[in-house]
């Protein structure tokens, strides 16, 4: 046994004993394997969660995650309530932590794992009785050396601390006289800023396989929250989340690819896609566990643009997003259509229509120079125009738009097109009728016959 939870150490388990020998004792007890590289990919997430208080966190395996705080307290209200809000958020992730906080990172170490359910902290002058109060138990000892200690009879860090510093490795050996020269602050350590990993590639497995959807949903959001807190730490977001389910069958997982309206890094918005997903599912083989990944990220963007926005005008846009993320959900990307520019100076080739399966973010299109109507006559309707001198029009000769018109914009040129066979030469104008309509008419140089292209609302 490696590790045993409290209700089985209330039954007699201790870690070190075998499996055979811990079952003797606790008939129900529930075995899990150990997966060392598992807990290193665990604890290396809780390490970017923490990257989200402060960007100085240093990774110690197998459990211990150091943050300077100093230069970021205040921002969060001080030191109590930065710890506050970290062990809320580990609590929402389902692990509890002890905290501990000292001038030297092995004071603070130490006072981590004396910690209970409370915050300890030592100043900087209390620091040395602070620590003289703790158990022996609490300092990092090999076995070797505990059984020393006890054989001398301590069993408190003081009896340590009293004994002068010049006699520690005389009386203790120079393992732990390092120790309690770091323990002290005697002794400066090098540490290493923990670098997060550019992937993010985690799995929940299930203690038993599971037929279910709202399991599936629940260790999604757990996977999402690890996520989440990846994200905000490196101010980054993803287009797309990839969730697998691995069935107990060993056969090719469920292959669930969630892909939000706008990039976005928060937990709330993937677990809604995914049980818009997990609604339409249909589970055939039980699934042993449920992985999520997801590889590319971009910059959080920071729209200045809405500093003074009318707060109904965004929860009607974050409604129009979430209806067009169900939507997508439920009846497939590519049910979803939207207008995409294209860069060509020919309006009716000026954009596409594209799903939500298609890429259509990433490079800035340019927007024609001149306004254009929302729009275009397809195909473009011919009308009958009287031009003056200079070939401007002057009135419409037939049709439900005849009469004398108000000359409002123009002459814009357009001639392109050559080089894919669909060449035009044409000349626009914006008028308005005798009945107060705008239309946006062209002249086609080659024919010297008059359109309407469109009308402007």
């Amino acid at each position: 046994m490696v590790a045993v939870s409290r209700p089985a150490w209330i039954a007699g388990v201790r870690p070190g004993a075998g499996v055979a020998a811990a079952r003797s004792v606790c008939a129900g007890l529930v075995v899990s394997k150990h997966d060392p590289e598992a807990d290193a990919r665990l604890i290396a997430r809780f390490a970017n969660f923490c990257q989200r208080v402060t960007p100085d966190v240093v990774l110690e395996a197998p459990d211990v995650i150091l943050l300077e705080c100093s230069r970021t307290a205040e921002r969060f209200g001080g030191e109590d309530a930065l710890v506050d809000r970290l062990t809320r958020g580990f609590l929402r992730l389902g692990h509890r932590v002890k905290t501990g906080a000292a001038c030297h990172p092995e004071a603070a170490r130490t006072l981590a794992r004396a910690a209970g359910d409370t915050h300890l902290r030592a100043e900087a002058t209390t620091t040395i009785p602070t620590l003289a109060a703790l158990p022996l138990a609490a300092l990092a000892l090999p076995s070797s050396m505990r059984r020393l200690c006890a054989s001398l009879g301590i069993s408190r860090i003081g009896a340590l601390l009293d004994v002068p510093r010049s006699a520690w490795t005389a009386r203790f050996g120079a393992d732990l006289g390092r120790l309690l020269e770091r323990l002290v602050g005697d002794v400066e350590e090098p540490l290493r800023r923990f670098v997060p990993e550019a992937a993010f590639r985690e799995r929940v497995e299930f203690s038993s396989p599971v037929e279910e959807t709202t399991p599936l949903l629940f260790a999604g959001k757990r996977l999402f929250d690890l996520a989440e807190a990846e994200l905000v730490a490196r101010m980054a977001a993803v287009e797309s989340v990839t969730v697998l389910l691995e069935t107990a069958s060993k056969g090719p997982p469920i292959r669930l690819v969630l892909r939000p309206s706008a990039p976005s890094y928060t937990s709330r918005r993937f677990s809604a896609l995914l049980q818009h997903r997990l609604e339409t599912l249909r589970l055939d083989v039980p699934i042993d566990a449920v992985a999520a990944t997801f590889e590319r990220t971009v910059p959080i963007r920071m729209d200045a643009t809405t500093l003074f926005e009318d707060p109904s005008a965004r929860e009607h846009r974050d409604d129009v997003a979430r209806l067009e993320e169900r939507l997508a959900s439920r009846m497939g990307g590519h049910s979803i259509l939207g207008a995409a520019l294209e860069e060509d100076h020919r309006p009716e080739k000026a954009f596409r229509w594209s799903s939500k399966t298609q890429e259509t973010r990433g490079a800035t299109r340019r927007l024609p120079e001149g306004p254009r109507p929302l729009l275009l006559e397809e195909p473009p309707v011919p009308l009958a125009v009287e031009e003056d001198a200079s070939g401007r029009p002057v009135r419409v000769t037939r049709g439900p738009d005849r009469g004398p018109v108000r000359f409002s914009r123009g002459p814009e040129t357009i001639e392109t097109g050559w080089w894919d066979g669909a060449d035009v030469r044409r000349r626009y104008f914006e008028i308005e009728t005798a009945a107060g309509v705008r239309l946006w008419i062209y002249k086609d140089l080659g024919t010297g016959h008059w359109h309407r292209h469109g009308a402007f609302s």
